[in-house]
């Protein structure tokens, strides 16, 4: 999930049209407005910028890290029912990606190489970012 600093650069973003056949709102709930992103899906104005998970407040541990091969995502939050994590490597490429739901997840990192790499979790409309180390 690559969401840029300012939503407006994506050409996506508000270059739709209204009529009768455009529903009020987008496929994950977010209202459409007067200038409706091309697609069924209306972006998340809230979620612009990406905050650290340790600064977050959010009750999740992740573990090991260092990993060799599985990452046990802990979410002890009751305000997450849901999320999604992107795996991405320092240039920024997505390598994986995955929704999880319950209380411990388990982040499969089998066939990604050793590295540094950043987890991209959305998070109830808000994005959150944690660096993690494969061995």
């Amino acid at each position: 999930l690559f969401v840029p600093a300012d939503l407006t650069e994506n050409p996506m973003i508000s270059g739709g049209v209204t009529n009768d056949l455009v529903p009020a709102t987008g496929q994950g709930g977010n209202p459409r407005g007067d200038a409706p992103d091309i697609g069924s899906f209306e972006a998340d104005q809230a979620a612009t910028s990406v905050r650290p998970v340790e600064e977050s407040g959010l009750k999740m541990s992740f573990y090991p890290n260092p990993t060799a091969d599985v990452m046990i995502i802990e979410n002890n939050d009751a305000s997450i029912t849901r999320f999604q994590v992107i795996v991405a490597d320092q240039a920024g490429r997505i390598l994986a990606g995955k929704q999880f739901t319950g209380t411990n997840s388990r982040l499969d990192l089998t066939g990604v190489p050793s590295g540094i790499y950043n987890l991209q979790l959305l998070i109830n409309g808000n994005v959150y970012s944690k660096q993690i180390v494969k061995q």
